[in-house]
Parts: C-alpha cells; sequence; structure tokens
C-alpha cells in the first residue's frame, strides 16, 4: 500500500534519461558486475559499518520508515541486474529516483553520498584487482565499469538534491572522462542548475575553448597559474569574490 509520501514522491520524479553506453562500457560493466555479485555481501556490510558511523546516514539506519524490507531490497537488486546485464535501465533507474527522494526529504545531502561511493570504491578495487590484475586490460575496463555505474546512479540521486548545490563551481576543461565543456553544457541544459554561478579554471590557452565557454554560459574564465602558490592565491581570490562578495539567484 503506498503511503501519501510515496504518492508524492512518485508524482515529483523527473524523466528517466536512459544512459546511451559504447559497447566498451556495456562489456566494462558486466566485467565489474561479475566481480561486484561474487563479493556483494561482504562489501554491503563494510558499507552498512561506514555508514553506521556517520551522522546522516546512522539517522536513516536508525529510522525504521526509510528501511526498504526484505523484498523490496531483492527486487532492487533484480532490477540493478537487469540494467546491467540487459540494459533494461528504466525500470531501475526510476527505482533509484524514489529511493533518492525518499532520503533527501529525510535530510541526507549530497556530500554524504559522495562519501559513501569514496568508500564503496575503496572496498571494490581489491576485489577487482585480485580478480583481473594479471590482465591490464580487463582490470581498467572493470574499473570503468564501476566508474560508469556510479556515474549513473550519482546523476540519478542528484536530480532530488536541488538544494544541496554549492554557491560556485569550479570547472577545470580538462577531464579524465567528460570534458569541462561538456559538463557546463549539462549545467546549463538542466532547470535546477541553469543559473549555477559557473567558474572556469583551466591551464587552456585556448581562444576557441573561452570562446566556447562563454557561448555556453560560463560566468567567467580564468587561467590557472602554474606555480601552486599562484595558484592558490587564485582560488582564494575567486572564493572571496564568488563566496562572499557576489549575490546569487534566489532559488526558485
Amino acid at each position: 500500500m503506498k503511503t501519501d509520501n510515496q504518492s508524492s514522491i512518485n508524482a515529483d520524479l523527473s524523466k528517466i534519461a536512459i544512459p546511451k553506453l559504447t559497447p566498451e562500457e556495456k562489456q566494462g560493466l558486466q566485467d565489474y558486475w561479475n566481480v561486484y555479485e561474487a563479493h556483494r555481501e561482504e562489501v554491503t556490510a563494510k558499507l552498512q559499518e561506514m555508514a553506521s558511523q556517520h551522522a546522516e546516514f546512522k539517522f536513516i539506519l536508525q529510522n525504521s520508515t526509510l528501511q526498504p524490507e526484505a523484498e523490496e531490497q531483492a527486487r532492487s537488486r533484480e532490477l540493478q541486474r537487469k540494467a546491467v546485464l540487459d540494459g533494461d535501465w528504466e525500470p531501475y533507474l526510476k527505482d533509484l529516483q524514489r529511493q533518492g527522494m525518499s532520503y533527501a526529504r529525510a535530510g541526507l545531502g549530497f556530500q554524504a553520498w559522495f562519501e559513501l561511493v569514496a568508500a564503496f570504491r575503496r572496498y571494490m578495487l581489491p576485489h577487482l584487482v585480485n580478480t583481473y590484475g594479471a590482465s591490464a586490460g580487463l582490470l581498467r575496463s572493470a574499473v570503468h565499469g564501476m566508474d560508469t555505474w556510479l556515474d549513473i546512479v550519482m546523476s540519478n540521486i542528484a536530480d532530488h538534491n536541488p538544494h544541496d548545490l554549492p554557491q560556485v563551481v569550479l570547472l577545470d576543461l580538462k577531464l579524465p572522462r567528460v570534458d569541462g565543456l561538456e559538463v557546463l553544457r549539462r549545467i546549463r541544459a538542466h532547470e535546477d542548475t541553469r543559473l549555477l554561478p559557473v567558474v572556469i579554471l583551466t591551464s587552456s590557452r585556448e581562444e576557441q575553448d573561452r570562446l566556447k565557454g562563454y557561448s555556453l554560459g560560463a560566468n567567467s574564465y580564468v587561467q590557472k597559474p602554474v606555480d601552486f602558490d599562484q595558484f592558490i592565491g587564485a582560488v582564494r581570490q575567486l572564493g572571496l569574490y564568488w563566496l562572499i562578495l557576489n549575490e546569487t539567484p534566489p532559488r526558485q
């Protein structure tokens, strides 16, 4: 039976964006999943131990109304398995959004999710290394698959933490997986972040990068100093302006 809160959550769910994965990313997901399934209980136990000592997650764990029943947990795992192995993403992502919104309404901040993800990677990496360590290609594929899955999970959870946004984003253009201009494009395309101040802080001297950055809605473009002390000074000056002097748009 659905509660009023569950009905409200269902009504507020945003449209699902199905991830478009390359064949290599799909294979990486399966390489990761094979190891995760074998060690799921061990990794889950470590995550629960970590969460029990975390202020925000501790509250969630102690609140029985926020704890899914065993049947619901099994259903979520099956949805996740079908998403990873069969590409049936929509049911899993809808389920993930419901969970994310429920926890956000209970006061769980987005930073807490980042800490949980960091712990998950820390607990999973040794298992991936032990399984695929003899093959650099397989290990790279599995780690990339894990990170692909975590990116998908976090992007869906983030959709329901709109009030946990930073005051300003310092964005480098040279990122390891998605380039900074694409990140900026996504920020401006999302209703909750389209007015979020974004400062491009990069070592790039290319005029084309600067032009594209402003065209996509960057609020400022700052060339990153090579010297570390100068870099720290630049960040402090940016912080003084954007965090103290600047007035951000009112929340809508």
